[in-house]
């Protein structure tokens, strides 16, 4: 367990380095002693915030239907997602329950053509709102996460001969997830987590020549992503 330990502070150390040029802790002793409360272990109660970035990969199903023609397809969206998040966790001995809201940019995106018809589509943000419920080991944090929250999505239409037309929905989405937590220096902590997103049905209505584009979509994603959180 200290070895692993000592492995995920090297990478959360590197991760530092990259995400900011002068982050400065202080050489005294006492300044480098974990945060503790009775029993020994980590004391993870208080406020944190912090900033993650990762990747995504998902899903988005479309059934279309313009006068005469209705297809059914889906599509593979995958890319980068970054941004920072924030929350509150309360102790009880080794259980920890809190709740975290987080904001992130999303360039998920990819295209797909079914019945002559080009669907080009892209997830550009999602924001959630979780509860979270772990167990502690030291200065460890192993936790589960679900809630709800708003996503992002942009699609262009292709349609033979009558061109392109595009839709920016936001909706909303549930969220479900795991993830694993470890104090790194002092009170920073560094993460990893796993979460899978579900927007439930979405529907658009464009006008096109000659009728009606209607659209009926879906979209999941997985995202897991790495990050870095001080505490309060």
């Amino acid at each position: 367990m200290k070895m692993c330990r000592r492995g995920v502070r090297v990478i959360a150390m590197a991760l530092v380095a990259s995400l900011s040029n002068s982050i400065c802790f202080s050489g005294h002793a006492a300044d480098l002693a974990p945060i503790l409360q009775g029993g020994g272990y980590y004391n993870w109660t208080g406020f944190y915030a912090g900033g993650n970035l990762g990747g995504g990969v998902g899903r988005e199903t479309f059934t279309a239907t313009i006068p005469g023609l209705t297809t059914t397809t889906s599509d593979e969206i995958r890319g980068f997602v970054g941004g920072g998040q924030g929350g509150f966790n309360w102790q009880f001995g080794p259980w920890v329950a809190g709740v975290e809201a987080d904001l992130q940019y999303s360039h998920q995106q990819n295209g797909v053509t079914a019945s002559a018809i080009q669907f080009v589509n892209a997830m550009t943000y999602f924001s959630t709102l979780r509860g979270r419920f772990g167990y502690a080991m030291d200065d460890w944090l192993f936790y589960v996460t679900a809630g709800g929250g708003y996503g992002g999505d942009q699609t262009t239409y292709n349609l033979p001969l009558l061109g392109g037309f595009s839709t920016s929905d936001a909706f909303p989405l549930w969220v479900v997830g795991a993830g694993v937590e470890a104090q790194i220096w002092d009170r920073w902590t560094g993460r990893l987590e796993y979460l899978y997103l579900d927007s439930g049905s979405i529907s658009d209505s464009l006008a096109v020549p000659g009728g009606t584009l209607a659209v009926s979509k879906n979209v999941h994603d997985n995202v897991i992503r790495t990050g870095l959180n001080y505490h309060f």
